[in-house]
């Protein structure tokens, strides 16, 4: 079955540059839904895809569940970023950085967390872009 699930995934390669945007937008929304919801988010679906794909929300939530969110989206450019990287290692440093934003995520007091953490947490409350200085 997987044979053939990945067989055909080649026969469409290469992606077309709108396919491939398509596809990146669709895994940005179900993996953070499903990733989130594991851990007891209640954004629903409608309400994930407005705040990652249009920075914008709509309707109830908990400020908790939309900051978790957010965080979860940018540890996943963390990564993507990280990875395209080559030409340098993957470091403790960049590994301790990684997982205070994962399994942190809504810093009461930012000052007590390095200076990666501290742009990536206001990238997110300013909507500015994300700077990574591993």
């Amino acid at each position: 079955m997987l044979e053939k699930i990945y067989s055909k995934w080649l026969s469409i390669q290469p992606l077309s540059e709108a396919d491939q945007n398509k596809l990146s937008m669709r895994f940005t929304v179900e993996y953070n839904y499903n990733s989130n919801h594991l851990e007891g988010n209640t954004l629903t679906y409608d309400q994930t895809e407005l705040l990652l794909l249009f920075g914008k929300v709509s309707g109830e939530g908990h400020l908790k569940d939309f900051n978790d969110m957010k965080a979860s989206e940018v540890s996943v450019k963390m990564m993507k970023e990280e990875a395209a990287n080559k030409k340098d290692p993957l470091t403790q440093n960049f590994t301790g950085h990684f997982i205070t934003l994962c399994f942190v995520r809504t810093i009461p007091s930012i000052a007590h967390y390095p200076m990666v953490c501290r742009q990536v947490l206001l990238s997110m409350q300013d909507n500015t872009k994300l700077v990574l200085t591993v």
